[in-house]
Formats: C-alpha cells, structure tokens, sequence
C-alpha cells in the first residue's frame, strides 16, 4: 500500500569488520514532500544488494537448528 510522506534522502558510509557494521558518517542530501511511495520495493532491493555484498546473510536461508 502506498502512503503519501515526507521522505528524507540520506546519503551514508559504513564500514565493516566481520559482523559488525559501523556508520562513519551520514549526510542528508535531499527531502522529498508528499511523496507517494511503497517502501517494499526498495527494502527488496537493498536487502539483495546486502546479501550479494556480504554484508548481511540471505533471510531466505534457514539457519542450522530451525
């Protein structure tokens, strides 16, 4: 479902060491008013762009012991 909000377009930079991500900096590069958006979509993407990239491992996956 789509909702109308304000959406704040933020730029960030991460490094990580085995598991643990830390976040060296974030900026805000932009806000969009009233817009229309179904966030699904996009978490879909940065999810598949975070397992291919190692960061995360695929929730997809069972994990041993389920």
């Amino acid at each position: 479902m789509a909702s109308k909000m304000a959406v704040r377009i933020v730029e960030v930079v991460a490094s990580r060491e085995r598991s643990k991500l830390t976040t060296i900096s974030q900026r805000e590069v932009g806000i969009r008013e009233n817009e229309e958006l179904n966030l699904r979509p996009l978490c879909e993407l940065i999810i598949k762009k975070m397992v291919r990239d190692g960061v995360i491992s695929d929730p997809q996956q069972r994990v041993s012991g389920e």
